[in-house]
């Protein structure tokens, strides 16, 4: 079987006898929150679901149907999660907590409710790097990354609310942080790397390795989600920016049963990364990936140029903040707008 042709071992998983699932895991840096294999490993695992593969191709007519454009939210508690998972979609480009819990100071309510409480978490990164062919950072947590297809990834942790963030960064991503210009001349192994990544995507030339490695992370991570001392098991969802987005709502849509995904200024999937979706995971897309969109973003509507592009599940797009108007702050500071239209939209 085809294992993506990314030079690295083919992951080996094994079925758990009762007692080895029962075996005690080290808490490490999650504290008293116990790290704790799923006895759900086989209904996730790549073997099962992130390798599927379909011969079946989607015709233009079907593609054009996989989008549904979905009116902005005005509810305050619906807005302060935009603006949330908006910051934890940027956190590969800040790498700031701060940011994530400034964003949570929008429509805060009175009682708190640990929303904005994210950490990143190099215990759950380590535990699923190596299944994917990732290199572990020694400095940031949670953070994985592979500059040979450009692929950046962060595993981020709340351990009140018993939830798990896997965040994709998008083009210009990687060891450094910083504006826009920097990153891309700091971080320039990894964005040659992805901007190929996004010519393949948009080209329809099959599904770039990044995309790839994303769905195995993916299918890794749900495999090792920590559980609380009574057995209550953590939630994952997926974010990400640009490539990122594309990136996680692929995977997300590759598991079985799908996985939620929040995404901002994504790229659309070609048919081949469409069709290898199953189909009844496409049928379920509206429930669970959500795009989040800025008017007249060029990355997030190149489908409308190229044919074989689209997103899938919920599209929701928002005005641009006047003050940063032009076509590529649209884009690169989309954490901008979406905070702007959270701060003035609420009924």
């Amino acid at each position: 079987m085809d294992r993506f042709k990314l030079g690295m071992k083919t992951v080996q998983h094994k079925p758990l006898s009762e007692k080895e699932f029962d075996k005690p895991q080290k808490t490490g840096l999650l504290g008293r929150w116990k790290v704790k294999l799923s006895k759900s490993r086989g209904r996730y695992s790549p073997q099962n679901t992130a390798l599927k593969t379909n011969t079946y191709k989607l015709k233009q007519r079907e593609i054009r149907k996989l989008a549904v454009n979905s009116s902005p939210p005005t509810e305050p508690k619906a807005l302060r999660s935009m603006a949330i998972d908006a910051q934890l979609a940027a956190y590969p480009y800040h790498r700031s907590l701060e940011k994530i819990r400034a964003a949570g100071d929008i429509h805060k309510p009175d009682k708190e409710d640990f929303a904005a409480n994210w950490k990143g978490s190099s215990e759950m990164a380590e535990l699923i790097a190596s299944d994917a062919g990732l290199t572990l950072s020694s400095e940031d947590p949670g953070f994985m990354y592979d500059q040979e297809t450009g692929l950046t990834a962060y595993v981020l942790i709340n351990p009140e609310l018993k939830e798990v963030r896997l965040i994709f960064g998008g083009t210009t991503s990687g060891l450094n942080t910083g504006e826009f210009l920097k990153r891309s001349r700091k971080n320039i192994k990894f964005t040659g790397k992805q901007w190929q990544a996004n010519i393949k995507n948009a080209l329809g030339k099959g599904i770039p390795d990044s995309f790839k490695q994303a769905r195995e992370l993916t299918a890794s991570l749900l495999e090792k989600m920590p559980v609380t001392p009574d057995g209550q098991p953590f939630s994952l969802k997926l974010h990400g920016h640009s490539k990122g987005g594309a990136e996680a709502s692929y995977a997300a849509l590759s598991m079985v049963p799908p996985v939620e995904a929040v995404c901002f200024s994504s790229s659309e999937l070609n048919r081949v990364a469409l069709s290898d979706i199953p189909r009844e995971n496409l049928a379920k897309a509206e429930e669970k990936i959500t795009h989040y969109t800025i008017s007249k973003d060029l990355v997030s509507n190149t489908g409308r140029h190229l044919r074989g592009l689209a997103h899938t599940g919920k599209v929701i797009t928002l005005p641009a903040k006047h003050a940063y108007n032009s076509l590529l702050d649209r884009h690169d500071k989309f954490t901008r707008h979406i905070e702007h239209y959270a701060r003035n939209a609420a009924r």
